[in-house]
């Protein structure tokens, strides 16, 4: 990295570039709730795009206003695809009962809602629970989901066993588009072209 600094000698470097740096390498979507980081991140988003480029990362600006490395990471491929799954299920109980609230549609008020983990849909039925069990998650296993999901700044844990979502969600909206359109997805499918994911440490950590 410094190699890659010092030819770039021209470029101011963001005062928060190494916190920065470790969040997106590391998988995280980076949003205004990510406060300071996000902040030095969008003031200077050419720089950072610049010196990123420069080391072989691709950032991204998604139109939903959040930032996030296209392509890279090293989370196992079954990680992925339970997070996956876990979205493409809820998203379409939400499609489903999306006649049943005042909403024009259920996209438009993710943001605005939380959800309890007990009242979640992916066990209430024998095909979803085949599906979870797919993917090697139980209903205790809900929790890494949710958890992975917080590390990657999809969702944010609050008390009494509730979550929200966070504008990040919309990476995932897109990915699930993607994936549930695509029959080649499988349970040897790699999705080297979604979500910049956690690294080796940090993916070993987690099964500990």
């Amino acid at each position: 990295m410094t190699d890659v600094i010092s030819n770039s000698a021209l470029i101011p470097l963001p005062a928060r570039l190494s916190s920065v740096f470790r969040s997106l390498r590391s998988g995280r979507h980076l949003s205004r709730e990510d406060g300071a980081d996000f902040l030095d991140l969008d003031r200077h988003a050419p720089q950072y795009a610049h010196i990123l480029a420069g080391l072989g990362y691709d950032l991204q600006r998604h139109p939903q206003g959040f930032y996030y490395l296209q392509g890279r990471g090293s989370i196992r491929s079954e990680r992925m695809r339970a997070a996956l799954l876990f979205m493409l299920i809820l998203f379409q109980a939400l499609d489903e009962t999306k006649f049943q609230t005042d909403d024009r549609s259920w996209e438009r008020s993710l943001l605005r809602r939380s959800f309890r983990v007990a009242e979640l849909p992916h066990f209430q039925t024998a095909q979803r629970r085949s599906m979870m069990s797919a993917v090697g998650v139980d209903e205790a296993g809900l929790a890494r989901v949710l958890q992975l999901l917080d590390r990657l700044g999809v969702v944010r844990m609050l008390p009494e066993a509730q979550f929200e979502f966070l504008p990040p969600v919309h990476r995932f909206i897109d990915l699930c588009v993607h994936f549930a359109e695509d029959d080649q997805w499988s349970e040897s499918s790699e999705p080297t072209d979604g979500v910049s994911d956690l690294d080796d440490d940090e993916s070993e950590g987690e099964g500990k």
